[in-house]
């Protein structure tokens, strides 16, 4: 019988779906805390699993040719792959070992897609009971200096809001309007601490929100590890469809998603649908990469359809 005391999970993958996939390192340290698990993933997810992620033994680096990779995989000599990205090169990976592979279904939740390559090693502990969950990343908390040089945030007494209004170049209808944005903001404002997040290519977006009494813009300005520290401080996340959202999950905080061309049960903040809203049943364009149904703010249809009075009843439902 094999003993699994050494496991490579195996995932290239977007930071979304990076920290979708934590529960599964939960999971292996849980059933054995001896377990040695070591992971393969995307550089610009690394600087936040080593900072965050307490789970993981072992990095392998992606940042060398494909046969430099496949013989640091084969000096790790892993009981058993995870294998959570399942292409032909991660399978040659894991040529000569036992592998576990994650096959898409778009069916269910993507959290619970990457936990059924689990499946052996729920099996060989004859653990069934054990399901996913968060929270999985754990931030460092930010430094004093970090936390006086980000304006609103020293001696704050209000209650904390973080918007992610950009959700990516490659998929941009997913994003809610420009205008639903500021005039939310503009609701917010007087009770609520605005911190605008997100990445240096977000920044075509985010810089359409100024500093002011109430909001301070952030986005570009912190690492990830930072940014999930910032989150942690937070009440409530308000997001599209992007990989702040999932952050936001991984770390404890409640979200509330917008949705319109993707699927809440499939790409949705896990376990947290309850507090999103989907208006995909408007969306003629559900699941494409693309709207064909674009107003002059570039906003898809059912994404504007989506009002910021409905937003704002969601966050009061979760403070209260």
């Amino acid at each position: 019988m094999v003993n699994f005391q050494n496991i490579l999970v195996i995932h290239k993958a977007a930071i979304g779906d990076s920290i979708l996939a934590t529960p599964v390192f939960k999971a292996i340290k849980s059933l054995n805390s001896q377990i040695k698990l070591s992971y393969l993933g995307q550089n610009n997810i690394l600087e936040l699993f080593k900072n965050s992620c307490p789970y993981i033994d072992n990095y392998l680096d992606l940042r060398q040719t494909f046969w430099q990779i496949k013989q640091a995989v084969n000096l790790t000599r892993p009981d058993l792959i995870i294998d959570l990205t399942n292409n032909f090169k991660t399978n040659l990976l894991s040529v000569g070992f036992k592998t576990a592979r994650y096959i898409k279904n778009p069916k269910i939740h993507a959290v619970h897609n990457f936990w059924q390559p689990l499946q052996p090693l729920l099996n060989y502990y004859n653990d069934l009971a054990i399901k996913p969950s968060f929270p999985t990343l754990f931030p460092p908390e930010l430094t004093p200096h970090l936390v006086n040089s980000i304006p609103n945030l020293a001696d704050c007494y209000q209650p904390l809001i973080a918007i992610a209004p950009a959700v990516g170049n490659k998929r941009a209808n997913r994003a809610w309007c420009l205008s639903k944005w500021h005039k939310l903001i503009q609701m917010l404002a007087p009770d609520f601490k605005i911190f605008i997040i997100g990445s240096a290519e977000d920044q075509n977006i985010t810089d359409n929100f100024k500093n002011t009494e109430y909001l301070t813009n952030v986005s570009g300005q912190l690492s990830l590890t930072q940014t999930a520290s910032l989150l942690k401080t937070c009440k409530v996340l308000i997001s599209g469809d992007t990989g702040p959202a999932h952050l936001s999950i991984a770390v404890g905080i409640k979200v509330i998603g917008l949705y319109g061309p993707t699927q809440l049960t499939r790409s949705g903040p896990f376990d947290n649908e309850i507090n999103s809203i989907s208006h995909n049943e408007l969306c003629k364009c559900l699941n494409q990469k693309h709207c064909q149904y674009k107003n002059a703010d570039n906003c898809s249809f059912c994404m504007e359809s989506i009002n910021e009075a409905e937003v704002l009843k969601k966050l009061h439902t979760i403070l209260n």
